[in-house]
């Protein structure tokens, strides 16, 4: 399941890469080597200022803003009779479960919460108050103790510095701005471009999937020895450029105000490591291998795809054993050329998208779609291959605008069924578990640097399984004080029926929420509080 995510957040990657952007009019290019310069600076603005945008508005947001999550958890009527038939797990009597998250953050001060809701009743909770200046950290854990327990022990200065904590505000103005990462990237991008030896371009038609356009291809090649020096000068670049060296100092002076110099030191050791990995190459044994890259671009110098073709030396053994069982072993080198391609196309009405590795003969990875567009949002299936097998999503109203912006709109289906069969035979399994094979596991909801609202649900055909919602928004912080009356922890943990008392308490609210005697009793053992587990037929 996770490597099927993998592939498909990939698949999403792709979208924005090759989102197309606003082109009023075209330039005029007197050599190839100024169109191709002009194309790659054009895409790595359109993929970078997404997210470099997002990064500001998220540095923003932390920065005396209030943040506020909810995390909930549906049990649906399908998954309740696959526990009971699999298991005789009763969960008839567990609608929800909810986990609501806060924290706010200060100049010199944080307030963090965190709420466990079982059926929409409260069970658990903590509020945690943190001082970056004296390292106080203080929090509220009803179960335990009614006031606040201490996390340091009052006076004693090594145990109150014990756990490092920075200025938050002082880290926040540490790192570095949306400017200074875009001049970092154009220095280094115009270094790469400027290595650029010979470009050609001429007129192609460009077809993906059902879908064709006029196109315009340009090709260069960078061999390995050239990509070899070209990577050792960006190494020698980054050990002088003052730029870096102010981003990390100052946030290593705010981070480890004992040591600022360290990190910066530590990257620096890290780059001459780097350096003389690239001095011991032998340019003879690599001057067959290169990397050759064609871009696609539309009328208006938007980028429509590109292929990038790696050819490396691999060396081959091969061992052969004759009629007297004696072995022998033939060393050969061969080329071999890995070819990454990818390339979205779109109509008023249709698009189409698709991206492959090969590696030889080999297909290593493909992803291909087709399908409607309306607007911004397309719809349609993505199927994607890898390993020898292929699985297809569905995708509803996907936003493309939303994705070249760095934000997420839209719907993204699978069936389980293909990766259920991968493990277990489902032949002689009851009904219940056949329909929860045969589910669709859906992501749907809006995504941006303002709020979040998402959810996962796994639905079958004729009742829904689970449902795992997340939500998050962003507000303005007001001020607060953290409380100075507390109870050093060593003292709360002195008593000894403390723990004894948390767990009653546990196991009252999970009965006032309304689960039955037997899930309070299993989640109890679950847990290894006070009951005796409920037992479970086989």
């Amino acid at each position: 399941m996770k490597k099927l995510f993998s592939i498909l957040l990939a698949v999403v990657m792709m979208f924005t890469m090759f989102a197309l952007s606003s082109c009023n009019s075209e330039p005029t290019f007197k050599t190839p080597e100024e169109r191709y310069e002009y194309v790659v600076n054009k895409e790595v603005n359109a993929i970078s200022n997404p997210v470099l945008t997002q990064y500001s508005k998220a540095v923003e947001s932390a920065n005396n803003k209030k943040t506020t999550a909810q995390i909930g958890v549906e049990v649906g009527s399908g998954l309740k009779n696959v526990l009971k038939t699999m298991l005789s797990i009763d969960l008839d009597s567990l609608n929800s479960l909810d986990l609501k998250l806060e924290a706010t953050v200060g100049s010199k001060k944080s307030a963090e919460s965190a709420t466990l809701l079982v059926n929409k009743t409260e069970v658990a909770s903590i509020d945690a108050f943190t001082e970056s200046e004296t390292g106080k950290m203080i929090a509220k854990i009803p179960l335990l103790y009614d006031g606040f327990i201490s996390m340091h022990n009052g006076d004693d200065q090594e145990k109150t510095t014990m756990i490092n904590i920075p200025d938050f505000k002082k880290l926040i103005d540490a790192l570095p701005t949306k400017d200074e990462i875009n001049a970092l990237i154009s220095k280094y991008v115009g270094i790469f471009l400027s290595k650029t030896k010979s470009v050609s371009v001429e007129d192609v038609d460009y077809t993906v999937g059902s879908l064709s356009e006029k196109a315009k291809s340009i090709k260069t090649t960078y061999s390995a020895a050239d990509l070899g020096a070209l990577v050792k000068e960006v190494l020698e670049k980054l050990k002088a450029d003052e730029s870096i060296k102010g981003i990390i100092t100052r946030i290593s002076t705010v981070v480890t105000p004992e040591t600022p110099n360290s990190a910066y030191e530590a990257f620096v050791q890290k780059l001459d490591d780097t350096i003389l990995i690239f001095d011991d190459i032998d340019e003879e044994a690599i001057a067959d291998n290169k990397v050759d890259v064609e871009l696609l671009t539309n009328n208006k110098n938007e980028l429509l795809g590109f292929v990038l073709k790696v050819t490396t030396k691999d060396t081959v053994i091969d061992r052969t054993t004759d009629e007297a069982e004696n072995m022998s072993s033939e060393i050969t080198e061969t080329l071999v050329t890995t070819a990454l391609s990818a390339g979205y196309l779109e109509t008023k009405d249709k698009y189409a998208f698709n991206v492959s590795a090969v590696r030889g003969e080999e297909t290593l990875f493909k992803a291909d779609s087709e399908g409607t567009k309306n607007n911004d949002c397309i719809t349609g299936k993505v199927n994607v291959t890898a390993s020898g097998k292929t699985q297809t999503f569905d995708i509803k109203d996907l936003d493309v605008k939303a994705m070249k912006n760095g934000e997420f709109s839209g719907e993204i289906s699978m069936s389980i069924s293909g990766i259920v069969s991968g493990f277990v035979s489902l032949d002689l399994m009851p009904d219940e578990v056949k329909d929860l094979a045969n589910s669709t596991l859906i992501i749907k909801g809006k995504a941006t640097s303002e709020a979040v609202d998402m959810s996962v649900e796994l639905k079958g055909a004729k009742e829904s399984y689970l449902t795992i919602t997340f939500k998050a928004g962003f507000t303005a912080a007001g001020d607060f004080t953290v409380p100075t009356d507390s109870v050093p922890m060593e003292e709360v943990l002195s008593d000894p029926d403390v723990i004894n008392n948390a767990s009653d308490k546990l196991i009252a609210k999970l009965k006032e929420s309304g689960l039955s005697e037997d899930l309070v009793a299993l989640l109890s053992s679950l847990l290894g509080v006070g009951v005796e587990p409920v037992k479970v037929e086989n």
